[in-house]
Order: C-alpha cells, then structure tokens, then sequence
C-alpha cells in the first residue's frame, strides 16, 4: 500500500539531499581554505621574515665591526696614555746631558719623538674616521627609516585598494 502523498514526499526528500549537500559542501569548502589559505600565508610571511633576518643579521655584523673599530680606536686613546707614561719614565732614566754629547743616543731619542708624533698622528686620524664613521651610520639609520615608512605607506595604499575592490 502505497502512502497518498508520495511524490510530496519524495519531492521533501530531494530537497531535504540537496540543501544537506550544499551544508556539507559549504563546511567542507570552509575548512579547505581554513587549512591552505593560511598556509599559502604563512609561507609569505616566512620569506619576509627571512629577508627581514638575513638584514638584521648583516647588521648586527656592521654593527659589531663599527663596536670593534670604536673600541680599537679608545684602545688606541688608552695605549697613547700608556706610552706618554713610559716616554716620561725612560725620559727620567735618560742622562741628556750625555745624549747631547753621543750622537747614537740622541739619534734614538729623535726617533722615539718621531715614532709618538705619528702614533699620535694616527690616532688623530682614527678619530676622524670614527667621526665619518658615525655621520655614515646615522644617515643610514635615517635612510631606514625612511625605507621603512614608504614600506609602511605602500602596504597601507595596497590594504586600502583591497579594501575598495570588495
């Protein structure tokens, strides 16, 4: 025996298999892109990342040589002060009155003053380099952030043009 409202019946129940398809199609479509969509994402985000350390790095590199260079430069301060110590205690040990008569002696004295005259030379080279050095770094510095900013800006004016076209 066959029920009166067959074909309704069935009708409801191709429609109750095609709106349950759809759900679980829907589901199924969202979860997809749940789990690749972020991936795609976060490989992105990696390759950024990586160019963001390898720079990071190769400043930090610049950086300790500049630390380097600074402290080999104060060393060299330090190291002048050392030796007007020792030149005042060898020139304390000197009898001058013999040197102005041995000429061996006075020609060592001559090339002792000459030798502390171009070390100090040096360091006042050292410090000048140190100074072009330091104007080079901050124009750097100012220089990355301005990169920055633009990268910033760009970023902004892309976000805003995704932004319009939805």
């Amino acid at each position: 025996m066959k029920a009166l409202n067959q074909a309704e019946r069935n009708n409801l129940y191709l429609k109750f298999l095609l709106l349950f398809t759809i759900t679980v199609s829907i589901t199924v479509f969202a979860i997809f892109f749940d789990f690749k969509l972020p991936a795609k994402l976060n490989d992105a985000q990696r390759q950024k990342l990586k160019a963001y350390n390898s720079f990071n790095q190769n400043q930090k590199k610049i950086t300790k040589m500049i630390d380097t260079l600074n402290h080999q430069i104060e060393n060299l301060g330090n190291s002048s002060k050392d030796w007007s110590i020792e030149k005042d205690q060898v020139a304390k040990q000197i009898d001058f009155k013999e040197l102005s008569s041995d000429t061996t002696g006075n020609s060592l004295l001559m090339k002792l003053n000459t030798t502390f005259y171009s070390f100090l030379n040096a360091k006042v080279k050292a410090l000048e380099y140190k100074d072009k050095l330091d104007e080079s770094k901050n124009k750097s510095l100012e220089q990355e952030k301005m990169n920055k900013e633009k990268m910033d800006l760009l970023e902004m004016k892309a976000d805003m043009n995704k932004a319009e076209a939805k």
